[in-house]
């Protein structure tokens, strides 16, 4: 976070929260150790102040919009997904930030992540298509299928990069 935190893409724009489960203690030791300067460092003294959703550090981060409105609950774990865990939260603050500038390009491939009404797709991987405008949705041809999904941006995880050639494709809706 402290090397997020110190960025031009993200520095002047995004609040950084770290906060400790296991009292002050551990914050401070986390403070030291990474050298916090630019992260907000907190902790939680009680177990009823403990929330009871999301995840925090290695399990996924939390990300609010400027309004203080949570907009994913739980970014991809390091611990199941490795460095991909970077990137989605990379492009999910980007996507925040973006002013609605689209950050896929067509022929990207994403892996669908935390949808809660359509949970059998979460996890598949597929390449988009283009973007529908007026529902604010990628696009998403899934392996093996013909039609494609339209999927809000924090419901992507980007894997791959298209091509040199390929152009983002906007599209209306249809269906």
């Amino acid at each position: 976070m402290e090397l997020w935190a110190g960025t031009d893409s993200f520095g002047e724009s995004v609040c950084f929260l770290m906060v400790s489960l296991q009292g002050p203690g551990l914050a401070r030791a986390f403070s030291e150790r990474y050298r916090l300067s630019k992260v907000t460092n907190s902790f939680i003294e009680k177990d009823w102040e403990m929330p009871n959703w999301g995840q925090l550090g290695c399990q996924g981060f939390i990300i609010f919009d400027e309004a203080g409105k949570v907009v994913v609950r739980r970014s991809e774990r390091l611990v199941e997904v490795g460095e991909l865990a970077f990137r989605d939260v990379e492009f999910q603050l980007k996507n925040l930030l973006s002013n609605k500038k689209l950050l896929l390009q067509t022929g990207e491939q994403v892996r669908i992540v935390r949808l809660e009404t359509h949970q059998s797709v979460n996890g598949r991987v597929g390449q988009v298509k283009g973007f529908d405008e007026k529902q604010s949705r990628y696009l998403i041809l899934l392996e093996g299928q013909r039609k494609p999904h339209r999927v809000k941006p924090t419901n992507l995880l980007p894997l791959t990069k298209p091509s040199k050639g390929k152009k983002r494709k906007a599209e209306g809706s249809s269906s």
